[in-house]
């Protein structure tokens, strides 16, 4: 529901754009008689950009010990990806 490839503000507006398909999953688990089923689904539906967020934040102390030139190209890449470029959300 959320392109990792977009910028965070373009994610959250897929997800805005999205809004209430958990809440409808959830609804309609609750209406099979599944509300254990509800529950998760709501869950899930509430951690897509905290789960994308976490991923992008994997520690990188032993790849900085090992290949040193990766883990600062990959900490230069993180920054990009959490910037919008500017004019475009999306």
């Amino acid at each position: 529901m959320a392109w990792r490839g977009i910028g965070r503000t373009g994610q959250e507006r897929q997800l805005i754009e999205a809004k209430g398909v958990g809440a409808e999953a959830a609804a309609l688990a609750t209406a099979a008689g599944r509300p254990g089923v509800a529950v998760v689904l709501t869950e899930q539906a509430r951690a897509v950009l905290w789960t994308q967020l976490l991923d992008m934040r994997t520690e990188l102390s032993a790849l900085r010990r090992t290949v040193p030139t990766v883990a600062a190209r990959l900490s230069e890449l993180r920054i990009l990806l959490d910037a919008d470029p500017k004019g475009s959300a999306s």
